[in-house]
């Protein structure tokens, strides 16, 4: 195990790869096809690890290589915009055993028409079959910009019609505590406007950086799940430096629609 002094708050890979080591030395590490199909009632501490990847597929593919070269298998989920699906890079990650799935942003796409988003959802899960990659958990895209909530789908339509046996966000958040890089914080708030479950449970005040993160971690003995963006890592401190500065602004952005929308 990495030393915890090693570990800063920069968004950097050797950061993140300090932060699995340190993951793997206390936590049995799951996917969300294993916490979903798996018996673990009687496992105590345990970790999922997730990525939803919004933009910067690359970025996803260094994190999968990092997890694999410590023999990590965790769970990527691709958004099927065209530059972000790539099948070299889906390929790759595949090929290094980490589970694929979908990050869905249907019903936001179809302006909150339901048979119009199901129609669009099944066409984008037979894109990924075409490949030879077949989704078992999927996880809903924020789309913060819109007013629809892609979830929603789930309330017309049953997902295990399609072959998927889990949404990410419907973990037992009574149970688990969720933790999001979303805003580039772990605070569940600042520049979170969706990602984490509707109903969450367990909360930790006054965590918000990589450090107090990891020290909460030090001390939890209860399972945990944590949603990491590869979008918000980069490979050097001056390019976490421009990431940053484009998700303030992001951020700005999301505080703007989503109070013009709540007045």
């Amino acid at each position: 195990m990495n030393n915890l002094s090693d570990i800063t708050d920069d968004f950097t890979f050797t950061n993140y790869k300090h932060i699995c080591s340190y993951l793997k030395s206390k936590y049995v590490l799951l996917s969300m096809e294993k916490y979903f199909s798996a018996d673990i009632k009687n496992w105590k501490i345990y970790a999922i690890i997730r990525h939803d990847v919004d933009r910067y597929p690359s970025r996803a593919l260094k994190m999968a290589r990092i997890e694999n070269s410590l023999n990590i298998r965790s769970t990527y989920y691709f958004r099927t915009r065209t530059h972000v699906f790539r099948k070299d890079i889906l390929d790759e990650i595949n090929s290094l055993n980490h589970e694929i799935g979908y990050h869905y942003e249907n019903l936001a796409d179809s302006n909150g028409r339901y048979e119009d988003a199901i129609k669009k959802f099944v066409i984008d899960l037979e894109k990924f079959r075409e490949w030879g990659i077949f989704p078992k958990t999927i996880s809903m895209h924020g789309s913060p910009l819109s007013s629809y909530d892609n979830r929603d789908l789930w309330m017309h339509y049953n997902y295990k019609d399609y072959g998927i046996i889990g949404e990410a966000y419907e973990i037992d958040s009574d149970k688990i505590y969720y933790f999001s890089d979303t805003g580039m914080n772990f605070s569940n708030s600042k520049g979170n406007v969706r990602d984490k479950p509707k109903n969450i449970g367990k909360q930790v005040s006054n965590i918000s950086t990589i450090t107090t993160l990891i020290r909460f971690l030090n001390v939890n003995d209860n399972p945990i799940c944590i949603s990491m963006h590869p979008d918000k890592w980069s490979l050097t401190k001056l390019g976490e430096l421009i990431t940053r500065v484009e998700n303030m602004l992001k951020n700005f952005i999301k505080y703007l629609v989503v109070k013009i929308r709540n007045n």
